[in-house]
């Protein structure tokens, strides 16, 4: 059985979003999951501020970035 999810990364400096606990990278387990969570992470910038992230889907730690 193949491993699939997702994570958002930063354009500019290819960090990932972290978890709460600010440690380690923040998963999830749905494309759907991920735009969510990167809808309501932009919801705090302003509509002039350009969108820095990106979702990464990883299928058996093999990386694909998703554009927007």
């Amino acid at each position: 059985m193949k491993m699939e999810r997702y994570f958002i990364e930063d354009y500019y400096t290819g960090l990932t979003i972290l978890d709460e606990d600010g440690y380690y990278t923040k998963y999830f387990n749905t494309i759907k999951e991920a735009e969510n969570f990167l809808n309501s992470l932009m919801g705090h910038y302003n509509e002039n501020d350009e969108d820095n992230f990106y979702i990464v889907k990883e299928i058996d730690g093999k990386r694909k970035p998703i554009e927007n």
